[in-house]
């Protein structure tokens, strides 16, 4: 007996043979393998019909889309030596393509294929007629435009080297006018903010190009424009699952939204009728519903200097405090 509790003794691990075990918080985290630019495409402009003009924004909102009328162009805005200075590739390398979702259809369709010497030679690509007739144009419609490898290729670690493997990328959906005034995110690195004159650890940067915003919400995005460092890109990608995603997302909003009430009333003709489903009563309409306060009043602040009080109002409307607590509670 006294032998089998020595041997037992002997197999049996002492509390101190393990360390004391902690929970710890995983995150998904979407990670690119290699290199790729997320400003490089930024600059392409797009439009639906012929005579409309080119917008650069993410989106081209329509009232009906006209199928008679569609003849989708791209104006290509970028500078093929570029990429050996941004990514280390030689333009001869890569290839530029698009391509368009159809949701309706969850149908995708290759439209366009193109060297650099295309790109460079036409400034101004059509999709063709023969993609757009297989689209139905019903809901929403995506152009997805990237820069991809043309081939395979030998690269070194952190490098694109398989055939397809996009470099640069924008989507613009194509919709039908919408009652929202959703403003577009680009996400910019951070020698861009140096490049405008401001810090290279800048956040988010709000940039107004218009100070008449009584205009239709499909105009938004060409008045308004915001950027954010790609350095918190991570944070902002994972807003639905992450606190401190959803501490970003509001505190955007809550600093863009007031901007636009501010601005926009500051600079509207005393007894301007707001445009119906227009950028400035959307937005003004959204925060009464939620707040309960009338729309005079709300103007009533964003007239005031530094718009503090509408300020303040919008991050108790879109919960910022609480975001901002349950980033602190989980440390």
């Amino acid at each position: 007996m006294d032998t089998i509790d020595s041997n037992l003794s002997s197999i049996t691990p002492s509390p101190q043979a393990f360390p004391q075990k902690k929970w710890l918080r995983t995150e998904a985290r979407t990670i690119r393998p290699f290199r790729y630019s997320e400003s490089l495409l930024q600059k392409l402009g797009t439009r639906l019909y012929a005579e409309d003009d080119f917008v650069e924004g993410d989106s081209i909102q329509k009232d009906d889309i006209e199928l008679e009328r569609v003849a989708p162009e791209i104006r290509l805005d970028f500078n093929p030596a570029s990429l050996e200075e941004q990514l280390g590739i030689d333009s001869g390398q890569v290839k530029f393509i698009v391509s368009v979702e159809d949701k309706a259809l969850k149908q995708t369709i290759l439209a366009l294929n193109l060297t650099m010497e295309e790109c460079v030679t036409d400034e101004v690509v059509r999709i063709p007629e023969s993609v757009c007739r297989k689209l139905s144009w019903i809901g929403e419609t995506k152009l997805v435009m990237a820069l991809v490898l043309a081939e395979d290729r030998d690269a070194e670690l952190g490098e694109a080297c398989i055939a397809g493997n996009w470099l640069a990328r924008k989507e613009v959906g194509i919709t039908r006018v919408r009652d929202t005034a959703t403003f577009p995110i680009s996400i910019v690195p951070p020698g861009w903010f140096k490049e405008v004159g401001l810090p290279t650890e800048t956040t988010y940067y709000i940039e107004m190009l218009s100070e008449d915003l009584n205009q239709p919400c499909e105009q938004l995005p060409e008045m308004v424009k915001v950027y954010v460092n790609e350095t918190v890109n991570q944070v902002l990608s994972r807003a639905e699952e992450s606190s401190a995603g959803r501490a970003l997302v509001r505190s955007i909003y809550c600093d863009t939204a007031a901007t636009i009430l501010a601005v926009g009333f500051e600079n509207i003709e005393p007894n301007t009728e707001l445009l119906k489903n227009g950028v400035l009563q959307v937005v003004a309409d959204r925060l009464s519903d939620a707040t309960g306060l009338a729309t005079q009043a709300i103007t009533k602040m964003a007239k005031e200097p530094g718009a503090s009080k509408l300020r303040a109002l919008l991050q108790a409307e879109t919960g910022l405090t609480k975001a901002l607590a349950s980033i602190s509670f989980r440390g």
